[in-house]
């Protein structure tokens, strides 16, 4: 297997080529209808990969990525070397998607692209989509549309059959049929339509965020001088308030809203870097965006009139944002600014979570993993057995007495409490994140470092918890649990 990033090889620049003369448009789906009006077209499904382009000759083949990266030895190239051997296929150039395939499913795009770069790990998950066929058998094809349209088939028969290799589906009669089947339902990017006046348009599913501006920028770019702004920092906010940032929107508003944008961030900063002014967050937009990758990003919590930067937390960043409106309707509150906005985000921390629960019931087993905490986990196993809701408590150390103020109020909870005078990391961390992991609800009152370290690890692996300064919010938050249980 080999994957070498190679930007100068010839068949990458021949890749590069092949893009460059495609000319494609993105159009709306309604603008789409528009264009084929009249016209004989090919609509295909947008597969979400990385376009390559395939060389076979010698009787081996390779990719080239329009980023540089020729690829090698890996199984579906094996298949194809295989197919047009039998074949008698002596050269071969055509264009398509690799991408990686789950159970039946093309995966998310930030899969594929760390399938290409290492092959390695999981080379049997790359699939190649082709759909243009540019050479055979040292005979040449144009790319007009009457070409396109004869050596289809010629693809569809070649790789029928193959296991790794799917050629891209197509719809000739109707625009709307393929973008219900293709995009709709089973879940493909988008369209790809080439029409008989030698046009390629692409057509992508948009989604749409409400987000919070909380900085505008480049100080240093080209629209500063002209007192409008070239981007703005947008960011999502959780349950305990946090801004978690999805990203730059650079697109999408006029003159006019640049310039509003950058006279009104002059009257609402809440600090300045060499880059952003960063602003109270108080204005929401709406974002169109085309795709979204979950990943730890910044985060900030905004006290006294400043953002103060705290750990990475995982969230949806945004590819090809673009502002369409302001969300005067909404406010600056978890609930608006949800999570549960980001598709996927909470059955991908549901998979984290299940698996870091399994994990914890491991370390419940291994009496290796437990030193002198006998207690803690024998806790851990009652509450697993009990009907009473379990809460696990964090946080304060220096004293005990808020835990047993709680612990006499609400006899209804059955409480997992790590509190031990004497406490040494090494002789608790087990316990304790076996415990946050098996509670049913975690709570911190104030803490430190410790409780710092321990609410990191939930947002790494997407745990739910609440943290309070004020001792009487926690206590309005566990009678909130207490009716909500009865």
């Amino acid at each position: 297997m080999a994957s070498k990033l190679l930007p100068d090889n010839p068949l990458t620049q021949r890749a590069r080529k092949w893009k460059k003369d495609q000319g494609i448009l993105s159009l709306t789906f309604d603008e789409l209808l528009k264009k084929i009006k009249d016209k004989e077209f090919i609509a295909e499904q947008k597969v979400d990969g990385q376009s390559a382009i395939m060389e076979y000759k010698n009787e081996k083949a390779r990719f080239a990525s329009l980023g540089g990266r020729i690829i090698t030895d890996i199984p579906v190239l094996a298949e194809i070397e295989l197919i047009l051997k039998k074949q008698d296929v002596k050269s071969a150039l055509m264009v398509g998607e690799l991408a990686g395939v789950e159970n039946g499913k093309i995966i998310l795009f930030d899969k594929t692209e760390s399938l290409i770069k290492n092959p390695a790990k999981e080379k049997d998950a790359l699939h190649w989509f082709p759909y243009q066929l540019l050479e055979i058998n040292g005979e040449e094809y144009g790319e007009e549309f009457e070409t396109y349209k004869k050596t289809w088939p010629q693809i569809v028969k070649l790789f029928n059959g193959a296991k790794r290799i799917e050629s891209v589906k197509s719809e000739t009669n109707d625009l709307k049929k393929a973008w219900e089947s293709y995009v709709e339902k089973q879940g493909n990017e988008g369209l790809v339509v080439r029409t008989s006046d030698n046009k390629v348009y692409k057509c992508k599913s948009t989604f749409h965020y409400d987000l919070v501006v909380v900085a505008v920028g480049s100080k240093k770019g080209k629209n500063w001088p002209k007192k409008m702004i070239g981007n703005t920092l947008m960011a999502f906010m959780d349950e305990n308030k946090v801004f978690r940032i999805a990203g730059e929107v650079g697109t999408g508003w006029t003159d006019e809203e640049s310039k509003d944008l950058f006279n009104w961030a002059q009257k609402n900063k809440a600090g300045e870097d060499n880059t952003y002014i960063w602003v109270k967050p108080e204005r929401i937009m709406e974002i169109e965006w085309e795709r979204s990758n979950i990943r730890p990003s910044k985060a900030y919590k905004y006290e006294n009139g400043k953002y103060v930067q705290v750990d990475n937390k995982p969230v949806g960043t945004i590819v090809k944002p673009r502002f369409i409106r302001y969300r005067k309707d909404k406010s600056v509150t978890p609930k608006d600014l949800r999570l549960t906005q980001i598709p996927d985000f909470f059955s991908q921390s549901r998979a984290i979570k299940k698996m870091a629960r399994r994990v914890a019931h491991n370390f419940l087993i291994k009496e290796a993993f437990f030193l002198k905490t006998a207690n803690l986990k024998e806790d851990i196993k009652k509450s697993q057995k009990s009907n009473r809701p379990s809460v696990f408590l964090g946080g304060l150390c220096e004293n005990d007495g808020w835990r047993k103020k709680l612990k006499k109020e609400f006899k209804n909870f059955f409480f997992i409490d790590p509190y031990d005078p004497d406490w040494k990391p090494e002789e608790n961390i087990y316990n304790e994140l076996a415990g946050i992991m098996l509670a049913d609800y975690v709570v911190f009152y104030k803490g430190g470092k410790g409780s710092e370290h321990e609410q990191e690890f939930m947002d790494q692996t997407c745990r739910d918890y609440k943290s309070f300064d004020d001792f009487d919010e926690l206590v309005d938050y566990l009678k909130n649990i207490k009716k909500t249980a009865t």
